[in-house]
């Protein structure tokens, strides 16, 4: 009895986990929970530690407060019944640097890393450990070291499901995000547009890294001066019925600010920058996404006349971030630049 109950649930939890991979996180996490509930009493312990931490990826896609909780569980639950994969899957996530203290997602990943050489190793999860290691030093303003480890996180994904899987798309728009960074903007815009196809076709227009992507490219177009294209990408974007995820919201809004900005309209600038804030604030977004908002806020504020004080104060609160991040000297420099010119009027 006991056993046909497992075999029905590890079923169920293979459909989750399908859920989750079409990027509806809502619906997955409603399934899994009904899962740890009946898995429990069974006390399969591969089994509750699998569906734990598909609980763990979900509640961190859905911006849950207590996704690092759940990695945690997840983790120990894997470690108390020795399943060295699962264990190295929930430390992935605790690799992310949203998650995670200073000097934690290292831990993290040196344990998840010796879980798979014990394991004899798993492509999928190593390529995800590299991934979210990058994605520490890109929170760090280190994007040479963060580029290298994306290349390593591409490379790895590539090999277990083809250069055309979701997990290895995920990380070429990650490299492209990089090479802007590093300002290569036209190569990422070649990158993106392949990925952008590949996506289309691979999981519809409909799905979060589609719609990362395309904002993305907005991004490119709008470093490269093409106000334009920039503008399209994004209201294609944000127009898109099944937008849901408010960090791609937020990064929409902050882009149609750029072209607004770039176009002479600071007061169109100010309300898409206001309204892209709070959101990216609330999504624990990259130090540098949040910097680059609230200078370009500043900026929009006293291009429109406001209140020249409250400029001010974000102008600076961006320059803080900016400085301690390594990867981001120029921008210091302009945000240093634009205080010093307004201290003189």
């Amino acid at each position: 009895m006991a056993r046909a109950k497992v075999s029905q649930l590890q079923k169920r939890l293979s459909e989750a986990n399908a859920l989750f991979e079409a990027g509806q996180y809502a619906r997955s996490r409603t399934s899994v929970d009904e899962i740890v509930r009946e898995a429990t009493p069974i006390g399969y312990c591969p089994l509750l530690g699998r569906a734990l931490a598909t609980r763990a990826n979900d509640l961190f896609m859905l911006g849950d407060p207590h996704a690092k909780d759940a990695f945690e569980h997840a983790a120990y639950s894997a470690q108390a019944c020795g399943d060295d994969v699962t264990f190295a899957s929930a430390a992935s996530g605790l690799v992310i640097p949203a998650l995670t203290n200073a000097g934690e997602p290292e831990a993290w990943f040196r344990l998840g890393t010796a879980a798979l050489e014990h394991a004899g190793g798993d492509l999928r999860i190593e390529g995800w450990l590299f991934n979210n290691l990058a994605g520490v030093r890109y929170y760090e303003g280190r994007y040479p070291e963060s580029l290298e480890l994306q290349e390593k996180a591409l490379a790895v994904k590539t090999r277990y499901g083809g250069p055309r899987s979701l997990d290895a798309l995920m990380s070429r728009a990650n490299v492209g995000v990089l090479l802007r960074k590093l300002g290569r903007a036209d190569e990422a815009l070649v990158m993106a547009r392949a990925t952008l196809a590949d996506e289309a076709q691979l999981v519809g227009e409909g799905h979060p890294t589609f719609l990362q992507e395309l904002v993305n490219i907005g991004d490119y177009l709008a470093d490269l001066e093409r106000p334009g294209e920039a503008r399209s990408a994004f209201l294609r974007a944000l127009h898109n019925e099944q937008l849901a995820d408010d960090l791609i919201r937020a990064a929409a809004l902050s882009g149609l600010g750029r072209v607004a900005l770039a176009e002479s309209d600071p007061a169109a600038a100010r309300s898409y920058f206001a309204s892209a804030l709070p959101l990216a604030e609330k999504g624990n977004a990259p130090p540098s996404d949040l910097a680059e908002m609230r200078y370009a806020l500043a900026r929009a504020i006293d291009e429109s006349g406001g209140d020249r004080r409250r400029a001010t104060g974000l102008a600076r609160q961006a320059l803080a971030t900016f400085e301690a991040l390594p990867g981001e000297a120029r921008a210091s420099g302009s945000v240093r630049a634009w205080l010093k010119a307004r201290s003189k009027e």
